[in-house]
């Protein structure tokens, strides 16, 4: 027979769920201020709830707060958390780490974050190419300067949408933006 809480239990439980999660908001403001300080066991620390709290909410705010490129690279390559390792790739600024996620992340939208945030023509080209994912790839065609790049994939590529998106950013370089 299944339990049944009573209302006022219920309320009670609640009541604890909502200081506990307010607490760990707390306590992880806290360690980000410290890691944005310098210092280095605040940000491990936020590295760790990163990778491996049970609340994706509690997860997502610790690698928002954290500000050490290497153990964001870190955190972009081994969460679990397909949402923790884009926001983690959304504040990456090393290219070498950028790029090797864009062309090995399992992900496609994580992979698609760390190609906003490429500036290497010659890695951008190649995904925009090679990707298996549309989306990827269209995110890549927005970043390219290459018109004959362009051109090729505009008239090439197997999907419309990346054929489209190919085009109007030829007309954006023609157009001198």
């Amino acid at each position: 027979m299944p339990h049944v809480l009573s209302p006022r239990l219920a309320a009670a439980l609640g009541l604890l769920l909502t200081c506990a999660v307010a607490r760990a908001a707390t306590d992880i403001d806290k360690l980000g201020r410290d890691c944005a300080a310098g210092k280095r066991k605040a940000c491990a620390k936020l590295a760790e709830i990163a990778t491996i709290n049970t609340d994706r909410q509690v997860r997502w705010a610790a690698v928002t707060n954290l500000t050490d490129q290497a153990l964001l690279a870190n955190v972009a390559k081994t969460a679990s958390d397909s949402s923790v390792r884009e926001a983690a790739v959304k504040k990456l600024s090393d290219q070498a780490v950028l790029a090797d996620i864009a062309r090995t992340d399992s992900n496609p939208d994580v992979r698609r974050g760390a190609v906003e945030e490429l500036t290497d023509q010659a890695v951008l080209a190649n995904i925009a190419k090679t990707d298996s994912d549309s989306r990827v790839r269209g995110a890549a065609v927005k970043m390219l300067t290459d018109q004959a790049l362009l051109a090729d994939i505009a008239k090439t590529d197997r999907d419309a949408d990346v054929r489209a998106a190919a085009q109007r950013r030829l007309e954006e370089l023609r157009a001198g933006r």
